[in-house]
């Protein structure tokens, strides 16, 4: 009784580590992991190098291949953000199953010559490409429309539009993705008129018409 309760209570505990990040993340890990130990297995080492004295040889080698692409997913080269994941995913299988992280040395810090060719990754990236937030002239467009056919949808496209771009101003951040993006709530949406705050499930269609002050409150973000 008391090894099946342990067992159970642990297996509960490594589903809350595994919650602690977003789903997707967890995924990526589980895939950069399955990666290592292929390039382990096809170098005949133990995934876990239990027979290695100094494994940043092999982090190299590994980092490398990702890099350009050799055993990356797609088989494309890959940014030096992404290599650094792939390595920090590796590493921290190595601490959860509680054995050293074989990127770090006695000090706890990142070992200088995987610091030197993450760096070096990251300077020969190119400059990321920066999605441009739409002119307003469009936003305006898109109102005169709407108002010279006001019907309920084309009223409902130009609403949702204005409130895309004047809350959100970011793209895409605050809608549903695959990502760790979160979308807002209708709880996270405040009206006021003046300094009175309004109960928007029992507000008129009158009362909303006539709020002064609107906010979108961020709850999950550092900002």
């Amino acid at each position: 009784v008391t090894q099946h309760s342990f067992r159970r209570d642990f297996e509960l505990a490594q589903d809350a580590v595994r919650s602690g990040v977003t789903a997707q993340r967890a995924a990526g890990a589980d895939a950069h992991w399955a990666l290592w130990s292929t390039f382990c297995h096809e170098l005949a080492l133990d995934a876990l190098l239990s027979n290695l004295e100094d494994p940043v040889a092999l982090l190299q080698v590994f980092a490398h291949r990702y890099r350009t692409g050799t055993i990356a997913p797609k088989h494309k080269p890959v940014r030096s953000r992404t290599v650094e994941d792939a390595l920090r995913s590796v590493g921290q299988t190595f601490a959860g199953l509680g054995q050293p992280d074989p990127r770090l040395t006695a000090t706890g810090s990142i070992d200088f010559w995987i610091q030197r060719m993450l760096s070096s990754y990251k300077k020969k990236d190119p400059p990321p490409d920066r999605v441009k937030q739409i002119p307003v002239q469009v936003l305006r467009r898109i109102m005169a429309v709407a108002h010279a056919a006001p019907t309920p949808g084309n009223m409902a496209i130009a609403d949702m539009c204005s409130i895309a771009f004047f809350y959100l101003l970011h793209p895409g951040e605050y809608t549903v993705s695959p990502s760790e993006s979160t979308p807002f709530r209708f709880c996270d949406v405040q009206l006021n008129i003046g300094s009175h705050r309004l109960d928007l499930l029992l507000a008129t269609d009158a009362d909303i018409r006539s709020a002064t002050f609107a906010t979108l409150t961020f709850t999950t973000q550092k900002n």
